[in-house]
């Protein structure tokens, strides 16, 4: 893989988990530019809490150790968990790159208390209690499905979309929209900058060329498509320069979306047969009363 292609993952652990972290950091080492939170992540004299902040906006991925260092009593058993910074750290890096790029590693057939919150989320998970010691080895099989998830779902897209745009938003956890053919064929206008109008569409553009959809109907589409992340909403001015108008253009994400709604598309867009226009006699009742 090309250094500069690499992600960037965070390592999150305990400092009783640094072994297993370092054990992570070593089976990553040529997939990931990895960073564990020792090396690199808290400043002299800052607030722990901003340090995070911008280092998960800059990073693609986070792997948090989920080692049993505490105990807690809840609902009068004793139960092992993780140390709290650890799993505040988790909720931080949820919130600002997702859900789908963060990830538990625990030890395997330990029974620990995960916040409810984090119900589902399913961990990957390493024999802790190997005869030799060896934990790189022990996290092999955990280090793939993480590397797996990496290729599959690959880095965050932050370059600009234009030199003067702004660089596009990455949406951490998106929200569940159906899209329906209103949204499709807008996203497809959206999609033409791609290939004829770098600067993106305007919505006048957008609503003459899809007619035959209502004008508040688009206006629900761009909203949605462009809280999905869809779609790229600059300010862009005329060639003229005498007004500002908004531009629409499709994301990375959108052109995956588009593409992936190809086949429903090509069937939304072949012409329809005309109907036939009715005779008159055909709608009426057969029991005619003369």
């Amino acid at each position: 893989m090309n250094a500069s292609a690499k992600p960037a993952v965070f390592i999150a652990s305990s400092v009783e988990g640094l072994p297993i972290a370092d054990a992570i950091n070593a089976n990553l080492e040529h997939e990931a530019h990895c960073t564990i939170w020792r090396s690199g992540t808290f400043k002299l004299s800052s607030q722990s809490v901003d340090d995070l902040m911008k280092k998960s906006s800059v990073i693609d991925f986070a792997v948090f150790v989920f080692t049993p260092d505490d105990l807690a009593t809840i609902r009068k058993h004793e139960q092992a968990i993780a140390r709290d910074n650890v799993v505040f750290e988790m909720g931080l890096f949820i919130g600002s790159i997702g859900k789908e790029r963060c990830y538990i590693v625990k030890p395997r057939g330990l029974d620990m208390h995960l916040p409810s919150d984090l119900v589902g989320m399913n961990p990957a998970d390493y024999a802790a209690d190997r005869p030799d010691g060896d934990l790189e080895s022990a996290l092999n099989y955990a280090c793939k499905l993480i590397r797996d998830r990496i290729k599959e779902i690959g880095s965050i897209d932050r370059a600009p979309f234009t030199e003067t745009a702004r660089p596009l938003r990455h949406v951490a956890n998106p929200p569940d929209y159906r899209l329906g053919d209103v949204d499709l064929m807008f996203l497809g206008e959206c999609v033409k900058s791609q290939v004829s109008s770098p600067i993106g569409r305007s919505f006048d553009q957008i609503e003459r060329e899809l007619k035959s959809c209502q004008s508040h109907a688009l206006a629900i589409s761009a909203i949605k498509l462009d809280r999905l992340g869809y779609v790229a909403k600059t300010i862009e001015q005329s060639y003229n320069g005498d007004y500002e108008f908004f531009a629409y253009a499709a994301t990375e994400d959108g052109m995956d979306a588009f593409l992936k709604h190809e086949a429903r598309i090509t069937e939304m867009l072949k012409p329809r047969p005309p109907k036939k226009p009715s005779s008159g006699f055909d709608d009426m009742d057969d029991d005619i009363p003369f």
